[in-house]
């Protein structure tokens, strides 16, 4: 009932979308994501709970907690100025501005000059296209190497790594063994106790929790549909499309490459930073609780001795 609630509010703003459009093409496909984003809590919500219950390592809980909180401020940063938010300046918000500015200039006709490789024309979704310029939630599960699942349903996002022929990754960059908390390839520092390594029976835990909530798989595919009607108005939209489809293409796929190399360096970074902050608050913790027992101790009223002075 709660998924049918959200995918009616979705369509709604849809609507309002198509009524007033003013903002530029890149732009209004971020839109498609923040429409979702009661989606993405919800999403988030159900693989967190399943990652607690089958990666049961604390290190590696540690390090998604780290990682939420980089991860978070990177999709902010992307969708700062639609939610009327400053931030201040840092990597995410650079990479941001960086990747927003290169997806107009893929619109702008007046760019059409600039060569990009070759796409050989072939039958595509071609909202799957114009999906892979969308920054979402689904970026963390790359980056971890995590499944979502629901095989049998035609994701967009699935969609649109064959549009952009993106290859099989070869392994994740978080969880993998390597200690994100330091900037070393000392082996004596990756060790299994200093660092978070996803094991197979874990991933297959992972898996199976995934695909017995079925409220997560709704979830899932009506966010899907939101974004595809979402989408599907901004490409009706005379600027919003190309003559030439193939340089389009192969220029959103670029510029979403480029995004995605900067973003990922930003995070490990950011994991690196937050660790190290997190430990500078933990050495400040005792001498702020020391210092505050002397205040204590100095503030305390002077006791009378019930002496009279003559």
């Amino acid at each position: 009932m709660k998924v049918q609630v959200l995918f009616q509010a979705a369509a709604v703003i849809i609507l309002v979308l198509n009524v007033k459009v003013s903002d530029a093409c890149a732009e209004q496909l971020q839109r498609c994501a923040i429409i979702t984003e009661e989606y993405e809590r919800l999403i988030q919500e159900s693989k967190r709970s399943a990652f607690q219950n089958c990666f049961t390592k604390q290190i590696c809980s540690y390090e998604l907690a780290l990682f939420e909180n980089c991860f978070e401020r990177s999709i902010r940063a992307v969708r700062a100025s639609f939610n009327r938010e400053i931030l201040r300046s840092d990597n995410f918000v650079d990479s941001a501005d960086r990747y927003l500015s290169a997806l107009e200039n893929c619109f702008d006709i007046t760019q059409e000059s600039i060569h990009f490789p070759d796409f050989k024309p072939t039958l595509i979704d071609e909202d799957a296209i114009y999906a892979r310029t969308i920054y979402s939630v689904e970026f963390a599960d790359y980056l971890w190497g995590l499944p979502q699942l629901v095989s049998t349903y035609p994701y967009l996002e699935s969609s649109a790594a064959l549009v952009c022929l993106i290859r099989e990754k070869s392994g994740r960059v978080f969880g993998n063994g390597i200690n994100r908390f330091i900037d070393s390839v000392d082996l004596k520092l990756n060790n299994v106790n200093d660092s978070c390594l996803l094991e197979e029976n874990e991933i297959q835990c992972y898996r199976r929790h995934l695909s017995n909530d079925r409220f997560y798989q709704e979830l899932l595919i009506d966010k899907d549909r939101v974004v595809r009607s979402c989408i599907r108005s901004v490409r009706l939209q005379t600027q919003c499309h190309s003559a030439d489809a193939s340089r389009l293409r192969a220029c959103l796929c670029s510029a979403r490459e480029e995004f995605e190399n900067r973003i990922q360096a930003s995070m490990l970074q950011c994991v690196r930073q937050s660790h190290a902050d997190h430990l500078y608050r933990e050495r400040q913790q005792p001498q702020r609780q020391w210092y505050e027992q002397q205040n204590e101790h100095f503030n305390k009223p002077i006791l009378s001795t019930g002496k009279k002075d003559h």
